[in-house]
């Protein structure tokens, strides 16, 4: 692993398409990215630098087992993840067994691949902090003897625990996980002196979050059991303020021939920001700043198992807007995306902020209306909508009138999951196209009506 700068991933994929969005994903997330579409430009690139390597199994040519097997030979330590959306179990085997650490199957969820990736850098840091430690320890034994060459093996490895990033800790395996020791760079990440955690046994966990309070111990608790285990949770600064770690802990036997944990410790607040940041750009509309089509069904999915659990109904709108192009043909795409930007605005005044609006794509927007108590309070939003899109919006100095036409489907037996209620509102919008623009219908009970047709 590098000293300074960022992490360097070796990105090998054969689909530009994809190549692209996860080097953009991951160049977003402060990584840099070296890209290769196959066998002999990921050799080409494939130094010291590199952190870790992201390969697909099924490439043209020579396959991604390839590259992992000269990885595993010239570069040992880079943590290599496979990833592939169609491959067979004998080649997920092939590649663990070569020395692959994970392997990701496409689609990726942008969360679960940084997730993924951050894991196994921290997992490779602290690997060769731990073997850093094993070797000035082993080194201290030879020397013990010496009283001038033990100081100096203390002193080199007092430099080692406070310049590390990593927190290094050893605790009991007690109901209160109770420190013993802890390095002297924990006043760097949380504030405290390492006293505070020694000398008063539930510390350490008293500074946990409360709402992750409960997973840590349990975590904890898998730990006895495995040997190992990473958790990730907010812990309390001396400030009051809670930053994000991630906690490598491992169970060993000390001097005594006691069990006990050793642990690692190391702020990753920023990252989970990085996080948060990439989320949002999954999830929500740019433009808008609306629920996209992922997080849209996503919802509907929940609003749909809610309502049967409930008993009660939910209504989704499916909604095109009417003569919308001619401003883009005028206009450009520009007062194009205000007009949309507008729509959006007049949608959300139109419904409960209990409701869901969304997004979908280009000029189409959706709503889901849960808790409906009838179908005419389903038409009277539909009406309330329509009537506040035909409004004038100003653009570019003059004022244009929009339309909507909007299909509704109303829950029923004949709908129960979310890919027919959306086939079915969409039907019941073409409909609405067809009958002129600019008003609504319904399907319920099996049946398409149009009020004012």
């Amino acid at each position: 692993m590098r000293e300074s700068g960022p992490s360097r991933i070796l990105l090998v994929e054969d689909q530009k398409s994809l190549r692209e969005t996860y080097a953009d994903i991951l160049e977003h997330a402060g990584f840099q990215v070296c890209k290769a579409e196959n066998h002999d430009q990921a050799i080409a690139l494939i130094d010291s630098s590199i952190d870790l390597a992201l390969l697909d199994i099924n490439l043209e040519g020579k396959s991604g087992l390839e590259i992992l097997a000269y990885i595993q030979k010239n570069k040992p330590d880079c943590p290599t993840i496979m990833m592939s959306g169609y491959a067979d179990k004998e080649n997920i085997i092939k590649a663990l067994n070569l020395g692959a650490a994970e392997f990701l199957e496409k689609p990726i969820d942008p969360d679960a691949l940084l997730h993924s990736i951050q894991h196994w850098l921290d997992f490779s840091t602290l690997k060769q902090e731990n073997q850093g430690l094993k070797n000035f320890k082993a080194l201290y034994q030879r020397l013990q003897n010496s009283e001038e060459k033990t100081r100096m093996v203390n002193d080199r490895l007092n430099f080692l625990l406070t310049s590390t990033a990593a927190v290094i800790y050893e605790s009991d395996t007690s109901k209160d996980y109770a420190t013993t020791f802890i390095s002297n760079n924990c006043i760097r990440l949380c504030g405290y002196a390492p006293e505070a955690f020694t000398d008063e046994p539930g510390f350490r966990l008293a500074c946990v979050h409360p709402d992750d309070l409960e997973h840590v111990k349990s975590e904890l608790e898998r730990a006895l059991e495995t040997g190992a285990n990473r958790l990730e949770y907010r812990f309390r600064h001396q400030d009051g303020h809670y930053c994000w770690v991630a906690d490598e802990v491992r169970l060993e036997k000390n001097m005594d021939g006691q069990l006990e944990f050793m642990g690692f410790m190391a702020d990753i607040t920023e990252h989970q920001q990085d996080i948060e940041t990439i989320r949002a750009m999954a999830y929500i509309d740019q433009l808008t700043g609306l629920p996209n089509r992922s997080l849209y069904y996503d919802r509907l999915k929940q609003a749909l198992a809610q309502a049967q659990r409930d008993g009660t109904s939910l209504a989704v709108f499916f909604m095109d807007l009417d003569y919308f192009k001619p401003i883009n043909d005028e206009l450009g795409h520009e007062w194009g995306d205000q007009a949309l930007i507008e729509v959006s605005r007049r949608l959300q005044e139109c419904t409960r902020k209990v409701d869901t609006v969304a997004r979908i794509g280009g000029d189409e927007f959706s709503i889901i209306l849960g808790g409906v108590s009838s179908e005419e309070s389903v038409r009277h939003v539909a009406d309330k909508i329509i009537a506040r899109i035909r409004e004038p919006m100003m653009l570019k100095q003059s004022e244009y009138v929009l339309g909507i036409s909007i299909g509704i489907c109303l829950t029923s037996d004949d709908s129960s999951n979310e890919e027919t209620i959306m086939r079915l509102a969409d039907d019941a919008m073409y409909k609405a196209k067809e009958m002129g623009r600019n008003i609504y219908c319904v399907y319920c009970r099996q049946h398409i009506t149009c009020p004012h047709q």
